[in-house]
């Protein structure tokens, strides 16, 4: 009986957590993945010798459109202050594109930097976000494609474990998912001191 008596509040107190917890796992239902080559004849010399060029699927889950992903860089960069990062990653003006579901009426995106992450999103660290600008009756949709591209003089390295975060226009983390392929090897990253040999990097290396 006594058993019992105790079992009832400890039911209902678990239920009662899974209640609240249920609606933020179910709102992450967005996917999303990315592949990041590396071409060494850039075309913003001017902004680094090596250009990087980010493709990215994603899907919100919902009619909700993409409000901006971000790309996790402490994996990428472990020994690596965002000032260093700064002045070894160099962003173009506009730094992606995208179709918005509509006949000629493309998006474009520049990219910022954040230092200490977003708290929006389930991780703090260093990332590379990617935000829509321009016309505003040309939104990125709840899914597509979209090419997005940084510099850098330093040479690509190949990308053990990475991140992409999505949130949607509801500024709502919805999903999450890898990125693959390459990262410039900077100086300050013990991992990224040496760059890889030409027959792997032809792998991945975009003429």
């Amino acid at each position: 009986m006594t058993r019992s008596a105790h079992a009832g509040p400890s039911l209902l107190i678990a239920s009662s957590l899974l209640v609240l917890v249920l609606p933020a796992t179910v709102r992450a239902q967005g996917s999303i993945s990315g592949h990041i080559e590396a071409n060494g004849h850039s075309s913003r010399p001017d902004l680094g010798a090596w250009e990087y060029i980010l493709t990215m699927d994603w899907s919100t889950g919902s009619a909700q459109g993409l409000l901006e992903f971000s790309l996790y860089l402490d994996d990428l960069s472990r020994g690596c202050s965002c000032s260093q990062l700064r002045s070894a990653v160099a962003p173009g003006d506009t730094s992606g594109f995208s179709l918005s579901g509509k006949v000629g009426c493309p998006v474009y995106y520049y990219c910022s930097f954040e230092c200490d992450g977003d708290p929006d999103l389930p991780v703090l660290g260093k990332m590379l976000t990617f935000h829509p600008y321009g016309d505003p009756h040309c939104q990125a949709g709840s899914s597509g494609t979209g090419t997005f591209r940084f510099y850098s003089d330093s040479p690509p390295v190949p990308i053990h474990a990475s991140n992409l975060y999505l949130k949607d226009t509801h500024e709502s983390f919805v999903g999450e998912g890898p990125a693959l392929g390459v990262f410039p090897g900077l100086a300050c990253d013990p991992a990224g001191e040496e760059p890889m040999s030409w027959g792997g990097l032809k792998s991945i290396y975009q003429e």
